[in-house]
């Protein structure tokens, strides 16, 4: 089942919201035509950085377009 596949890839993920650490994904560009992402997790009163830290990023990265869905 494929579901299955990805909620148990995603399972680290579900730790940051439980534990209250302020987090944010960014995609960064494309890798072999897929579109990937980072994701930053920071201390508790961190939120600041992690915005300032994501813009960064997002400043950086090639602009992402939609994928032609021929």
């Amino acid at each position: 089942m494929r579901g299955r596949a990805v909620i148990a890839a995603q399972w680290p993920m579900t730790a940051v919201p439980v534990l209250g650490f302020p987090g944010v994904s960014v995609p960064v560009g494309p890798a072999d035509g897929l579109p990937i992402g980072v994701q930053l997790i920071g201390g508790r009163p961190a939120e600041d950085v992690i915005l300032d830290a994501a813009q960064a990023i997002e400043d950086r990265a090639p602009r992402l377009t939609p994928i032609d869905p021929r």
